[in-house]
């Protein structure tokens, strides 16, 4: 079903730079959600000069791709790893694992000090339980 399964030592050591990586990534989704509100606001003036609003709208845009692209990038990064970002917001992340050789995911939320949940691999963040130990 997945590529790679965490051992929760694994998945622990992670944290660090995991914390950071979220951190930056609610950071490009702040930066994008501001260019969006600025954007919207821009749109909605009839003062400026419409080769004037091309262009800064075309900036804007560009922007706001950058951003979307900068995110995107990251995701993959921790895809690539095995690690899943479930919410930037919530900064929730879930490591697959095996919990009597089935497949769960340990869940992880920013702010957490370890990963002390898991839940089902087709179950949300609010069905999670207590890791009580994980295969091998």
């Amino acid at each position: 079903m997945f590529s790679y399964y965490f051992t929760l030592e694994e998945a622990n050591k992670t944290l660090e730079g995991l914390t950071e990586e979220m951190a930056g990534l609610q950071e490009l989704q702040l930066e994008y959600r501001e260019l969006l509100a600025s954007r919207l606001r821009f749109k909605q003036e009839s003062f400026i000069s419409a080769a004037a609003k091309e262009e800064e709208l075309f900036v804007l845009e560009a922007g706001i791709d950058f951003l979307e692209f900068q995110s995107r990038m990251l995701i993959k990064q921790l895809e690539k790893q095995s690690i899943f970002v479930k919410s930037i917001d919530q900064g929730l992340v879930d490591f697959p694992a095996r919990m009597d050789g089935t497949p769960v995911l340990l869940c992880w939320k920013q702010g957490e000090t370890e990963i002390a949940h898991y839940h089902g691999v087709f179950e949300t963040y609010r069905k999670r339980k207590k890791v009580n130990y994980i295969d091998d």
